[in-house]
């Protein structure tokens, strides 16, 4: 496909890069199943596209103990590291699970906005990334800190609350389907992996079952039982019928309830390989003209708004995807961030819990499966691959 034309080289590199760590009839499975369909889609989104099939491909092929064993050797590897570098600046780092590294993420955030304020207040000059650098360095000093400030070191709790998003299919959840699910600001998340996880709390989210498009959203979310059977009551509880309205809203801005709509609908920015998770709630149809409605509200960086005030063009579809048009007449198509909830017949008995893997507490770890292995993360470069278009866009 790349001598022919029909794939570019940042899409090669994609394809190989997502699918080095799998056998060769794995791979070939996955290829089969995404190309050459995914050679419309831009590099950053033809990983994420391949990454889930993946998951999804391995998920079926797998041995549940041999999966299970993967995960426990994989997360035994992480650690951190530091070395130095040229004109006295040194690289640090660490391998984390996927839950540690989103915490992290997350919380390294939440500081850089709290310091953000602080450079305001004082005149101080710095970036964004440069603030987190300064408190990345600054962490176990601020650790050490806040325990030695405390008599009972042992009863100090320093964890900030952090929230981590994960998406799955109630399907996979009752252990009725090996579809992945998704955690934010990470990507796919196995089904056996999101069974090993242990959340405190649930919020529903009621799809389209054709295009597994968001149309509603619980307001309140409730605890997660200690039980795995009353668990799982809990989930099968969720699954009752509901009509459904996009009520429009007379303010500009979105309210609560309909801003955490819009956020689940578009997950990132909706410009073509931008991953930003830090974005505007955009009116396609300018308000007034155009009503505060999950149908007319998307997610957008700063960067990509402006860019459709500025010459380019934004259309978006009914079945989630968003296709750009240039200044000079190219387009550039983003896909639905959604994938269809599995076809699961009503009547369908989930089958028995089986015992948690030693050294482990799931909540929902149901009877055999076959497990996938969490592929190690790639870091994406949502740049990558974008300058072998013949007009890149701005994003």
């Amino acid at each position: 496909m790349l001598e022919a034309g029909e794939l570019l080289v940042g899409q090669a590199f994609a394809v190989l890069h997502t699918t080095a760590h799998c056998p060769e009839q794995i791979a070939a499975k996955v290829e089969a199943q995404v190309l050459p369909g995914g050679a419309q889609l831009c590099p950053a989104d033809l990983r994420r596209l391949l990454a889930a099939t993946v998951l999804r491909v391995e998920s079926e092929q797998s041995d549940a103990a041999a999966a299970e064993q993967r995960h426990a050797d994989a997360a035994a590897e992480r650690r951190t590291f530091s070395q130095p570098g040229v004109d006295g600046m040194g690289l640090a780092g660490a391998v984390l699970t996927a839950e540690q590294l989103r915490t992290w993420s997350a919380g390294l955030d939440e500081l850089e906005r709290t310091e953000r304020a602080g450079d305001r207040a004082a005149g101080i000059e710095r970036t964004a990334d440069q603030r987190r650098a300064d408190l990345f360095a600054a962490l176990p000093a601020m650790v050490l800190a806040g325990r030695a400030g405390n008599t009972d070191c042992a009863s100090t709790d320093i964890t900030p609350t952090i929230v981590l998003n994960v998406h799955v299919p109630m399907a996979s959840v009752l252990d009725l389907s090996s579809e992945p699910g998704s955690m934010d600001g990470h990507g796919p998340v196995s089904a056996e992996h999101i069974r090993l996880l242990r959340p405190t709390l649930l919020r529903r989210v009621i799809v389209d079952a054709d295009t597994g498009r968001p149309v509603a959203v619980d307001d309140k979310t409730s605890r997660v039982a200690a039980d795995p059977e009353a668990a799982r009551d809990q989930v099968l509880a969720m699954l009752r019928p509901e009509v459904i309205t996009d009520t429009a809203e007379p303010q500009h801005d979105p309210s609560t309830r309909l801003s955490r709509l819009v956020d689940l609908l578009d997950v990132r920015c909706a410009g073509p390989g931008c991953g930003s998770t830090r974005n505007h709630r955009d009116h396609h149809q300018p308000y007034p003209q155009g009503p505060t409605a999950a149908w007319n509200l998307g997610l957008l960086s700063a960067r990509c708004h402006a860019a459709k005030h500025s010459g380019w063009t934004l259309v978006r579809h009914p079945d989630g995807s968003t296709t750009w048009t240039s200044p000079l007449g190219r387009t550039y198509s983003r896909p639905n961030p959604h994938r269809p909830p599995p076809r699961v017949a009503r009547d369908t008995e989930p089958p028995p819990l089986r015992p948690p893997p030693t050294g482990t507490t799931p909540r929902w770890v149901t009877a055999a499966e076959p497990t996938p292995p969490v592929p190690p993360e790639v870091p994406e470069d949502e740049d990558k691959g974008e300058s072998n278009l013949p007009q890149p866009p701005p994003f």
